[in-house]
């Protein structure tokens, strides 16, 4: 038994086990114990917390040894065991919701991909549509749309990671030779992550998508619907890798700006059509305490975001302000300064208000 055990009703189950009048006690005590003064209280469920053990009678040495006893009982002490369970607990109280995935895959070259751990609901599905080949030969050219900081560029590179191949990102895209390359003044050829994948294999990750220019998107259309690419220092169009797969990441689904997403741009249709399957990617609450750093910190984060939501505050609150706010209490700071230096940065006194509750 631990203190966290010791009611009145264990304390007078003790006693009775000592051969022990509780009221022969009390009235023995000369020094008040902050315990209930009627038997009838005691025998409630409530804590009894000791201030002071007064000496008894050097004759009553039944009740010396069960005081005593008593008194260790409500002495703090560290059970390794108890912590152990106490943390074991808190764990699964924060992942709970959370699938544990158990992912094997077997690679083209027969080497295999085990995984054991925290994953976002929808990544085993986007491995499957990652997995599978369409008739022509290629594989799904998937279009990611979540809020920032949903785990969409973690997600793309665990995808690479499994299937053992390269991993090649670029963000938003100007111009169209940010996507095929150029040849400068004198002569040399700069490739680009998108060239790499193509030819090379690989996952490739487009990432910003709904932010870049519809002009510059055009030169990905004919790569993705025809199975070749033309660059500029080769007269040949270049065909595209058996096992070249593309992810497009995005904060919309392509229709244009929103309320939190202004600078989103509305993509060409011809280029949306090429991405035929699509995935809502939402924030994973569970998920999100299980990589923060500091689940009961996270836990404000999230309720902070809720309220903002509800209250239709148009601001962005995501994983990445609980992360760096676990950071920074690990390092000393206290909540309240780790919260206003991260989600609450930048808002007025309104908007503070609402999202925090007060």
């Amino acid at each position: 038994m631990t203190s966290a055990d010791l009611t009145s009703t264990k304390c007078l189950e003790i006693a009775a086990r000592f051969g022990i009048n509780v009221m022969d006690v009390i009235s023995s005590v000369e020094t008040q114990i902050d315990a209930p003064k009627d038997i009838a209280d005691i025998q409630e469920d409530k804590p009894v917390i000791a201030e002071k053990t007064a000496p008894v009678a050097a004759g009553d040495a039944k009740t010396a040894a069960a005081l005593a006893a008593l008194q260790s009982l409500l002495s703090p002490s560290v059970d390794m065991a108890t912590v152990e369970k106490i943390v074991t607990e808190k764990v699964a109280a924060a992942l709970e919701g959370t699938a544990l995935l158990r992912i094997e895959l077997k690679r083209a070259d027969n080497t295999e991909y085990k995984s054991d751990g925290t994953q976002h609901p929808l990544f085993g599905d986007l491995l499957t549509t990652l997995s599978v080949r369409q008739a022509n030969g290629s594989y799904n050219n998937v279009w990611i749309a979540g809020p920032t900081g949903s785990g969409k560029t973690h997600a793309a590179k665990e995808c690479a990671k499994a299937f053992g191949v390269p991993f090649y990102f670029n963000g938003a895209l100007g111009m169209s030779h940010e996507l095929v390359g150029f040849v400068d003044a004198a002569g040399n050829y700069h490739t680009t992550p998108f060239r790499q994948a193509y030819e090379n294999g690989g996952v490739y990750l487009f990432d910003e998508v709904d932010a870049s220019d519809n002009a510059a998107l055009l030169a990905l259309n004919a790569a993705l619907a025809n199975g070749e690419c033309s660059f500029p220092d080769n007269p040949l169009p270049v065909a595209r890798h058996t096992d070249f797969r593309c992810i497009g990441a995005a904060n919309t689904f392509g229709q244009g700006a929103t309320a939190e997403f202004i600078g989103r741009a509305k993509i060409d249709a011809a280029f949306l059509s090429r991405f035929a399957v699509k995935f809502h990617w939402t924030y994973d609450v569970a998920l999100e305490q299980a990589i923060s750093g500091n689940v009961e910190f996270t836990k404000r984060v999230q309720a902070a975001r809720a309220r903002a939501q509800a209250a239709g505050v148009k601001i962005v609150i995501d994983p990445r302000h609980s992360m760096a706010g676990a950071a920074l209490i690990s390092a000393g700071m206290s909540s309240d300064r780790a919260a206003a230096l991260t989600y609450l940065a930048g808002l007025n006194s309104e908007q503070t208000r609402i999202v925090e509750g007060r």
